[in-house]
């Protein structure tokens, strides 16, 4: 990518503010020097006003002209000497020779003060990075102390960039009032200043120099995982920002009640803060070394939510058995891959993923290592009902583009925009929630857009329906307004006792984060637990339940998106699978363009769908069809019957009991059989 693409990518939002803050970035640094030849004071002030408010701006504003001068070998730390040396010729040419040399070196000992200062920071980031981390383990043995001040952690970044600004202002006020003594006095108060942050620096480095004992912390830690002797370990691996934590966090409930003791691995720290509120021991284990050094003789489980390189690191673990759980199911390509066949076990739903397994072929997962254990994940959702006073409401719940282009199967940008106008225009009206994706737009930008769009289509039919006299004066909404400040005030008395339950989190670093989850009340998460599950059903009320809803955050989860939907718009994707279990009806977006007997017979969770076309045709059919049938009842409710159990087996014995008994038979076979070694070798020597 050429200068001129990086600085046209890097222009956010308005372009030509972007641009604006582009060309005062570049302008005001030669500004600074003209100033201080002239000698103009004016010129010299507005320079490096504009200097300040460019550096604050520009990094956020055009991102691309900010890397293109650190490859031109201009970067902050230049820049801040180019800032300090205008100052410094500003003082030779209006100062007086001894107040020039004084702070000439006033700006040699904060350059000095600065290096030091970010050195005795970095030796405490360093100190307080633990080869390994934990929540919800105790680590008081260790003593961890409170993390510095985030003001400080960030002062060689942030704020101390500026610090010659004092001098230069000494200056400035002693040539304009005709003084000698502000810039001597402005800069022996910086330079006392800065040198007292140093040592406050100074004094955090001696509080956690015991903390840089690497193999004291991984024995305590060992030691405390020892002493809660896991039986079942949970191990999640995936590259990314901390955005598919979502593919464990279904999974919480069904292991919370598991009557083993169950421990979650992770491999990356930045899914370790993101995992939501939970009350087992999570472990992050960074490098593969680490990973066979692990002692866990009580394990006799491995679970695996997602098929990841780092997956071999736990394979080669031979004392336990390992069974891929997914984190879906669907038809994607995803839930049928080679790579599970290095599994002891495979679990899947129901009949359908055993199926696509054998379709396959080819070396896939063979038959005898696959058990059908339902999707436990599925508890909460209820069954139809009929609505009564409260709208018709449809859930639009479209997957991601994928890893590729090969796989995507989304909706959002073929056909999104299409399918929530067509929504929005039906008489009778209905309610709409958006919620995509927790993915969208990572790897398609257009995704993004089209998801914002279909947002912003959301939002100005809020505003028309709140406008909207005659809806105003309806009895059913007039009914629902007077419940909402009812419900809105236990939002807040919730949302209150939540934050005082909630886990640690803010400004604390990785050290303090580990050793404050590990002082938590156990009680306290099952409060937790109670008052998020109230806290779902009074957010609904508060929204009106004749509010359309765009729902992108962790809360209101899917499972109550479902309990509140009539009727689910979606993609090829677990959404389509797990909504069987409601009974209710949905409707699948053929975006492939093929003929819908070709769709059906290539997609199982398509067999009970009514399907539509990228342009949303049919939809308003659709929603005739079903809005005024009796739950169950509508022209498709036997074959999703059907569906329901092809995809996620029998209703009866429930998914949980399977699972456990699953478990239980995986570990009764334990001593007696062995890994398929040749499978997993194959894969292992592939990956190195």
């Amino acid at each position: 990518m050429g200068i001129k693409q990086r600085l046209r990518t890097g222009l956010k939002g308005n372009r030509r503010v972007a641009l604006g803050w582009s060309v005062l970035f570049v302008a005001a640094y030669p500004g600074l020097f003209v100033g201080a030849a002239i000698p103009s004071a004016a010129a010299f002030a507005i320079s490096l006003t504009v200097v300040c408010l460019a550096e604050r701006q520009t990094p956020r504003r055009a991102p691309g002209l900010v890397t293109a001068l650190k490859r031109a070998q201009l970067d902050a730390p230049h820049r801040l000497l180019l800032r300090d040396g205008a100052i410094l010729a500003f003082a030779v040419r209006v100062a007086p020779t001894a107040v020039a040399v004084a702070l000439a070196v006033a700006l040699l000992a904060l350059h000095l003060l600065r290096g030091l200062l970010a050195n005795r920071l970095r030796n405490v980031v360093l100190l307080r990075t633990f080869p390994l981390l934990t929540r919800n383990l105790n680590l008081d043995a260790l003593r961890i102390p409170d993390a510095p001040p985030a003001w400080l952690g960030h002062a060689h970044r942030g704020w101390l960039i500026y610090a010659g600004l004092p001098l230069a202002a000494g200056v400035l006020l002693d040539h304009l009032a005709g003084t000698g003594m502000s810039a001597i006095i402005l800069a022996t108060l910086t330079v006392a200043g800065v040198a007292g942050v140093a040592g406050m620096a100074a004094a955090h480095v001696g509080r956690n120099r015991h903390l840089g004992d690497a193999d004291r912390v991984k024995a305590e830690i060992a030691r405390q995982v020892a002493a809660f002797r896991p039986e079942v370990v949970v191990y999640f691996s995936l590259a990314g920002d901390g955005t598919s934590t979502y593919q464990i966090d279904q999974w919480l409930p069904t292991l919370h009640k598991l009557p083993r003791r169950t421990l979650i691995l992770v491999r990356e720290r930045v899914h370790l803060p993101r995992i939501a509120p939970t009350s087992l021991p999570i472990l992050c284990v960074p490098t593969s070394a680490d990973v066979q050094d692990l002692a866990l003789p009580q394990a006799r489980v491995v679970f695996y939510v997602a098929h990841a390189a780092k997956n071999i690191h736990m394979l080669r673990v031979r004392s336990a058995r390992h069974v891929f759980i997914n984190h879906c199911e669907s038809d994607k390509e995803a839930n049928y891959n080679r790579f599970a066949r290095v599994y002891d076990e495979v679990w899947v739903a129901g009949p359908a993923a055993r199926d696509r397994y054998r379709v396959a072929g080819g070396g896939a997962v063979a038959d005898r290592d696959i058990v059908e254990v339902g999707r436990p994940q599925t508890a909460g959702i209820a069954p139809a009902v009929a609505p009564g006073t409260r709208p018709f409401t449809v859930l639009y719940a479209p997957t991601w583009e994928g890893v590729a282009s090969t796989f995507d199967v989304s909706s959002v940008r073929a056909a999104g925009a299409a399918i929530v106008t067509a929504l929005l225009s039906l008489d009778p009206p209905v309610r709409v929630i958006y919620k995509p994706h927790p993915l969208t737009g990572s790897r398609d930008p257009g995704a993004a857009t089209a998801s914002r769009k279909i947002a912003a289509l959301v939002a100005e039919a809020n505003a028309r329906r709140a406008a909207d006299p005659a809806f105003a004066a309806d009895p059913s909404y007039v009914a629902d307004t007077a419940t909402r400040a009812a419900a809105a005030e236990q939002v807040r008395s919730l949302t209150a006792r939540i934050a005082e339950l909630a886990e640690p989190s803010g400004d604390r670093d990785e050290a303090q984060l580990a050793r404050d989850h590990g002082r938590r009340d156990p009680a306290a998460f099952a409060e937790l637990v109670a008052c998020e599950r109230q806290l779902r059903e009074a957010d609904w009320a508060a929204v009106g339940r004749w509010s359309h809803r765009v729902v992108t955050d962790r809360a209101p989860d899917l499972v109550s998106c479902y309990n509140e939907a009539d009727l689910l718009v979606c993609d090829i994707s677990a959404v389509a699978s797990d909504f069987t279990v409601s009974d209710k009806p949905y409707v699948m977006a053929n975006v492939s363009g093929i003929d819908d007997d070709t769709f059906r017979a290539a997609n199982a969770t398509a067999a009970g769908a009514y399907l539509i076309a990228p342009d949303a045709a049919g939809l308003a059919e659709v929603v005739a069809a079903v809005r005024g049938a009796a739950p169950g009842a509508d022209p498709l409710a036997g074959t999703r019957r059907i569906t329901r159990e092809y995809l996620l087996g029998p209703a009866e014995p429930d998914s949980y009991t399977r699972f456990v008994a699953a478990l239980d038979a995986v570990e009764a076979t334990l001593p007696a059989r062995t890994v398929p070694a040749q499978a997993r070798g194959e894969v292992i020597a592939a990956h190195g």
